[in-house]
């Protein structure tokens, strides 16, 4: 019985069995803590021009 297998599947198991071309784990989570926080940001910032758009349009009394 030979065993076949598609190139994605011989790429992945080249990749566990040779974890140097894969980033280290503390990487992905620097990268990752890093779109969070721009997630944040951005929404932070959308946020406040929604809320600064808003109390202009209700100061007109």
């Amino acid at each position: 019985m030979n065993a076949q297998f598609s190139d994605g599947a011989l790429k992945s198991l080249s990749v566990l069995k040779n974890p140097q071309t894969s980033p280290p784990r503390s990487k992905r989570i620097f990268i990752l803590l890093g779109i969070l926080i721009g997630l944040l940001a951005i929404s932070t910032a959308v946020l406040a021009v929604i809320l600064a758009m808003k109390s202009k349009t209700t100061k007109k009394t």
